[in-house]
């Protein structure tokens, strides 16, 4: 197992990146919701392009701030801030695991040419599917919650998501992932 080579201590200066990142992240994150959330049948694609669009922000971030935790902190930061947008623990809960999920990837793969990068923004990207699984588990809430903001057709449109879906918006999500962090790589010139 290949080792950080560098100081490990995140320190003030990588905490402010660390919220800066994550901020343009959750922005780039809440524009494609907003853009593709509003029609039921383009809902399912948002982890897709979310993942597209924030590739080289989090190629960006993870090329900058090598760090132990800093992959970790990126992938939870922009779903605590999604909890203050009306978002379940249960976003949080998902978004703990794939966070740490990077953050293994992270140590385990490091290269000194970044190319673990790839597949800590693929896990990144799968904190997204978390918002899915709560109309899973917290049907009723979801359904309340929507009813109001948008009406009882789009509620009944998202309460009727189908369990096994899931599958596909996870495959999906890494999918835009992949290409998000092809696309980051190829911006910042790395081999």
């Amino acid at each position: 197992m290949r080792q950080y080579s560098f100081n490990e201590n995140l320190d003030l200066k990588d905490l402010i990146n660390t919220g800066v990142f994550s901020a343009i992240f959750f922005f780039i994150s809440f524009i494609c919701g907003n853009v593709f959330g509003v029609f039921i049948i383009t809902l399912w694609t948002i982890p897709f392009f979310s993942g597209i669009f924030t590739g080289p922000v989090t190629i960006f971030f993870l090329s900058k701030v090598r760090k132990k935790w800093a992959a970790f902190l990126y992938a939870l930061s922009p779903n605590v801030l999604s909890l203050f947008i009306g978002n379940t623990f249960i976003v949080l809960i998902h978004a703990l695991c794939f966070g740490l999920l990077a953050e293994y990837i992270k140590r385990k793969f490091f290269s000194p040419s970044g190319k673990e990068n790839i597949y800590c923004h693929i896990v990144i990207t799968l904190t997204h599917v978390g918002w899915f699984l709560q109309l899973i588990i917290l049907k009723d809430q979801i359904y309340k919650r929507y009813f109001v903001m948008m009406g009882e057709d789009y509620a009944n449109a998202i309460i009727s998501f189908p369990d096994w879906a899931i599958f596909f918006i996870y495959f999906i999500a890494i999918l835009g992932g992949y290409i998000g962090g092809r696309f980051g790589m190829k911006i910042l010139k790395v081999k």
